[in-house]
């Protein structure tokens, strides 16, 4: 798989609003239903990451992923943890072509992760 060569703070923009890169949502991991600021979706995949927390000194987000579409009771594919956002930049489809896109907040806009998921754990957003 190929990786970027775009500057990294030019594709961080594309994932994070200037005023997200400043960091959010860091006490979201002890909070029984974060509310989930932004998605994103990886192309020609079902991978998808709902996104409750930023924290700039480890470049981090807080988010539940789901990379199979199937949830967290039915395999335990979906999950809550800490993913590098410089490791889901650095997916590519094609040379400069981003694998991992962010929906648009005009399709997705901040609400609790209970109104995200369903009781199986599978994204429903």
């Amino acid at each position: 798989m190929k990786t970027s060569t775009l500057p990294g703070a030019e594709i961080r923009k594309r994932l994070l609003t200037p005023k997200e890169l400043l960091g959010f949502g860091q006490d979201a991991a002890s909070h029984p239903d974060p509310t989930i600021h932004a998605r994103f979706i990886a192309l020609f995949s079902p991978a998808t990451w709902l996104i409750a927390g930023y924290v700039p000194a480890t470049d981090c987000v807080l988010c539940y992923a789901d990379l199979y579409g199937q949830g967290a009771k039915t395999g335990q594919y979906g999950e809550w943890g800490w993913q590098s956002l410089a490791e889901l930049e650095s997916l590519m489809v094609l040379p400069d072509c981003p694998r991992v896109e962010r929906t648009p907040k005009t399709m997705f806009k901040a609400r609790p992760f209970s109104e995200c998921v369903d009781a199986r754990g599978k994204i429903t957003v």
